[in-house]
């Protein structure tokens, strides 16, 4: 037979992480990628070179909604925020991207910088370079790249240019 004092502290336990979970929010975001145009030209598929992601003194520019992608840009990446304290997130909120090429990356919301639905991505113990080089082997290797839909269309997806990416799983 339990102790009242086992069971309390079991109960207890429970509660905290009830409201742990209660209290903490998920969030998906996106970055916009170029894509890759032939002579047609027409777009062939992502760019996910470094130079794709370029980073302010805030870090990366990411959107919670495609409305605020840039529609100049064929493709996206998306990145999964957990742990944020507010649904809807406010001005200055935090949350963890995990596993960016190896790395847990904070997430920050900042409409004041980009809009509404405006994250900063940064990992302060990484370069500039070291980032770019994180974001892009995370386009790469985890496969979360797909159409953007808010995308121009100009130009013009080739016929068989992929609509989600699946590049090789580590």
């Amino acid at each position: 037979m339990q102790s009242s004092t086992s069971r309390f502290f079991a109960v207890l336990a429970f509660a905290f992480a009830m409201a742990g979970s209660a209290f903490a929010h998920d969030f998906t975001i996106y970055r916009g990628l170029g894509g890759n145009v032939n002579k047609t030209p027409c777009v062939t598929g992502p760019k996910t070179s470094p130079s794709e992601f370029r980073i302010d003194p805030d870090g990366l520019s990411t959107f919670q909604s495609n409305v605020a992608l840039d529609t100049s840009k064929p493709y996206r990446v998306g990145f999964l925020v957990t742990g944020a304290p507010n649904d809807p997130p406010v001005q200055g909120d935090t949350g963890s991207v995990a596993n960016v090429n190896g790395y847990t990356y904070t997430a920050t919301y900042s409409p004041q910088l980009g809009g509404a639905g405006h994250w900063s991505l940064k990992n302060t113990t990484r370069t500039d370079q070291e980032m770019k080089n994180d974001f892009s082997a995370y386009a790469k290797l985890v496969g979360n790249t797909d159409r953007n839909p808010s995308y121009n269309n100009n130009p013009p997806y080739c016929p068989g240019a992929p609509m989600r990416t699946r590049f090789a799983k580590h």
